[in-house]
This record gives C-alpha cells, sequence and structure tokens, in this order.
C-alpha cells in the first residue's frame, strides 16, 4: 500500500486587532447621600431619622438641569425618599440644591462601539488578450548545399512562448532636427534701409521700372485711427440701511452676568427686558411706580404715568446730582415722595407710598439702574440741527 500525499499547509491568517470608538454621554441620574441636599430641604418638611442621612439617593438629571439652576420639587423629592419629606402647605414647590455636591457627583458614562472595516472590492475582469493578425512569415528557400544558412533569417514557426503582436503605427527612428532660423544678411538689411529712405519702395523697383507701365505711385502712409476709450467713473455702492432701532421698552438684558444679578435682586427665573426689570421695580417695597428715561425714550408703570412726566424736574435734578455727587435725590411733592436716581444715560424716578426709601431699597435700585444701563447699547446718532 502506498501512503496518500499529505494535503498542502493552509497559509497563516493574520489576526488584526478590533478597533473600537470610544464616546462620551450624559448621565441619566446622580446618585449622591442624603445629607449632601439636607441644607436645603425645609426643615418642616424633613420626617427622616439621622441613618437616612447616610442613605443614597438617585436625582434625575432630566429634572435637576431643567433650569439655569439646579433643582427639584418637593413632591418628587417626597417619592425619592418615602417616609421621609412631608408635604406642608407652606412649603415651597421647588427646593434649589447646592451645585458643589451634583458638580463633584456628575460622572459622564463612557462607551465604546465597533468600527468595521469595509469589504475588499471584487477585482475587475481581465481584459481579453488581443489576437495576432499578422500573417506567418514565409520559409527563406533552401540554401545550396555546402553554404551555412543565413544567421538574420527568421524562424518560420516561433518558438513555445513568443506571442506575435500586429503594429499599425510606424516605429519610431530618429528624431528630426530643425534647422535653425538665421537672422537677415547684411545686404538685404542695407536693401530693408534704403527702401525705409525712399518712402517704403524697394530700389530695384524704382530704378528698373517695368516698360511701357508707369512707376507705381508710392503707397500713402497710413497711420491706425486714433480711438477714445471713455472710462466710465467708478461709483461706490450704496451702503445698506440701518437697522431698525429697537426701543428700549424691548430691549433684553443680553450680559449674562447682569441678568443673573437681575435675576437674584428682582427673584425670578424667567428672561428679562428693561420693560419687565421696570415693573418687578415698581413692585419692592415702599415703592408705588417708577418711570425710566434713557435715549430721550421714557416708560414707565401704568399708575405712574401722569404723575412724573416732567423733563424741566429731570434735567434740574439730574444737574443738581452731578454737582453734589449725592446718589439719589427725594423730593416731597403734592403727590407723594419722589426720588431720582441717574447712571450714565439712564435716569430712574421713583415714586413712594409714604416716605423716602426702605433699608435696602435705595442700594438694589441702584445696582438695577447700572445693570439696565449696561445693556442699553448703541446711543442713538445725534439729530442734524436745522
Amino acid at each position: 500500500m502506498t501512503a496518500s500525499p499529505e494535503a498542502p499547509a493552509a497559509a497563516p491568517t493574520t489576526a488584526r486587532a478590533p478597533k473600537y470608538r470610544y464616546f462620551t454621554t450624559a448621565p441619566e441620574s446622580i446618585r449622591l447621600p442624603v445629607s449632601a441636599i439636607f441644607p436645603a430641604i425645609p426643615t418642616n418638611s424633613w420626617r427622616g431619622s439621622d441613618a437616612d442621612l447616610s442613605r443614597e439617593i438617585s436625582l434625575p438629571c432630566a429634572e435637576l438641569f431643567s433650569s439655569n439652576r439646579p433643582r427639584i420639587s418637593l413632591a418628587r423629592l417626597s417619592e425619592l425618599l418615602p417616609g421621609c419629606i412631608e408635604l406642608n402647605p407652606d412649603a415651597p414647590e421647588w427646593i434649589p440644591l447646592p451645585a458643589g455636591p451634583l458638580a463633584r457627583a456628575y460622572q459622564p458614562v463612557t462607551s465604546r462601539e465597533l468600527l468595521v472595516d469595509p469589504e475588499p472590492a471584487a477585482p475587475a475582469p481581465a481584459a481579453p488578450t488581443e489576437k495576432s493578425t499578422t500573417p506567418a512569415p514565409a520559409t527563406p528557400p533552401a540554401s545550396p548545399a555546402g553554404e551555412p544558412a543565413s544567421s538574420s533569417a527568421a524562424p518560420a514557426v516561433p518558438f513555445e512562448g513568443q506571442r506575435i503582436v500586429s503594429i499599425d503605427k510606424p516605429v519610431a527612428s530618429w528624431r528630426r532636427v530643425l534647422k535653425p532660423i538665421l537672422g537677415p544678411s547684411a545686404e538685404e538689411l542695407e536693401e530693408r534701409h534704403l527702401a525705409f529712405r525712399n518712402g517704403g519702395k524697394s530700389p530695384a523697383v524704382e530704378s528698373t521700372p517695368s516698360s511701357g507701365s508707369p512707376a507705381d505711385p508710392p503707397a500713402a502712409a497710413t497711420s491706425p485711427a486714433e480711438t477714445t476709450v471713455t472710462v466710465p467713473p467708478i461709483v461706490a455702492p450704496p451702503e445698506p440701511p440701518a437697522p431698525p432701532r429697537i426701543p428700549v421698552a424691548d430691549r433684553p438684558i443680553a450680559n449674562p452676568s447682569d441678568l443673573a444679578e437681575l435675576q437674584s435682586l428682582l427673584m425670578t427665573e424667567d428672561d428679562l427686558t428693561i420693560q419687565r426689570v421696570l415693573a418687578l421695580s415698581a413692585a419692592l417695597p415702599g415703592v408705588r411706580g417708577c418711570r425710566l428715561t434713557a435715549d430721550e425714550e421714557a416708560l414707565s408703570t401704568g399708575t405712574v404715568a401722569g404723575g412724573l412726566d416732567g423733563s424741566a424736574f429731570l434735567q434740574s435734578a439730574r444737574a443738581l446730582l452731578n454737582t453734589t455727587e449725592a446718589p439719589a435725590l427725594t423730593l416731597f411733592t403734592v403727590t407723594g415722595p419722589v426720588s431720582l436716581l441717574v447712571h450714565g444715560r439712564a435716569a430712574l424716578t421713583v415714586l413712594h407710598h409714604d416716605r423716602g426709601f426702605l433699608p435696602g431699597v435705595r442700594e438694589k435700585l441702584t445696582t438695577i439702574l447700572a445693570a439696565v444701563e449696561r445693556n442699553l447699547g448703541e446711543p442713538p446718532e445725534p439729530r442734524a440741527s436745522s
């Protein structure tokens, strides 16, 4: 018996390491101990024990960061801590949470996905082989006896593996050398010079005119026609019209730091405009109404529209404040005490209830007026005097 031949070993394949793409996503919740948020819980709403403070609570991120400050509703917190929170009628609806513990417990989720290499493209089919159209060479005549055969004769039958392809284009031979272009000789230059002096006529034609025909008159020298090109003047494109100016009442508080400061002073989380700031300022303790004058515009609350419309009073009071450098000026009029605060382009007139400013109200209104003046934008262009 003869042993069967062994099958050839398969070629080793090199395994490629997988490739991954790593990315991070926001977590769905934040886990931290109850003691981290215990200072923010109202005292009259906490019913838990000391052991409940060491428990971990999972706060949903979608509810925490639904506004510009982290907060959670007291009803939602009672669901997350059953038996520890009591909903009282006087308890607040939302509880602001400290940002420090939330920032330390915030852990983004790192994920990865496998990158799949694209499949290699199929190889293109091979082009068909060109068939030979050259006829077989003729067999040379046999040489006479005793003479060797010529070595330059082509074989009658091509040898094995030889491929014969017909060539239709002529075979490139030696490159053609261009004839150099020589300049005119000295005799030709002399003839051109004489022709130029004789008015463009060759001397040979002038000396030997043809018999029976008069000499051709000299051709009149022609000069190219002079043309005048008129260049149109360069006109600058018209300037685009200026955008319409926004009224003072509709101008937003665009500065983020001023917006955060006004939201803290006026106890609101809404986006503020100058009209909204004036309305909230008129609701401060001891204030009956406010009127703001800026950029030749005046806006006020509805209760003081008729009582504070005195441009002469504003001009004299502004001059007095600039002279004395006083923070405010209060006058006791028939309609009640009236105060004026000035900051840059803005002036705020305040109508009180019974007496002047209550403690802390003047400082708060001074800060509000400064923030409003910074968000007025560019001053209007001065009017042309007629």
